[in-house]
């Protein structure tokens, strides 16, 4: 019952729960760079370098920009998920994959956020 409350009440609960129950694989834990759009890599890779770089004044601010163009990108990606959650709920075929494309690329971005805020 909290699992059905919690799936219902949060859009991306409900979003893993329907692809659960569609027999579609929702990200756990780690997700592999091979599974993540090029574009998507190549600015975690940026995002990385900044941190190594946090030890300055300088990357310090250019990490607390960053995270708030993330946090941006991800109130993108959730209005995306809705809408494809949408799609779905309407009988798209192409919307289960392109959810579970984007739960996987907000749990990466998600943790991305984490990694800065531990270090700013």
């Amino acid at each position: 019952i909290n699992r059905a409350h919690r799936a219902l009440r949060d859009p991306i609960e409900r979003a893993k729960y329907a692809l659960e129950l569609a027999g579609i694989k929702t990200p756990q834990g780690s997700v592999a760079e091979k599974d993540l759009p090029q574009e998507l890599l190549m600015e975690i890779m940026d995002i990385q370098e900044l941190l190594e770089e946090a030890g300055t004044p300088d990357g310090k601010e250019k990490l607390r920009a960053k995270r708030i163009e993330l946090d941006g990108r991800l109130k993108n990606m959730d209005k995306d998920l809705e809408a494809d959650f949408g799609a779905w709920d309407g009988g798209d075929p192409a919307a289960p994959s392109r959810v579970q494309a984007g739960l996987r690329d907000r749990s990466y971005i998600r943790r991305t956020i984490e990694g800065i805020d531990r270090v700013v």
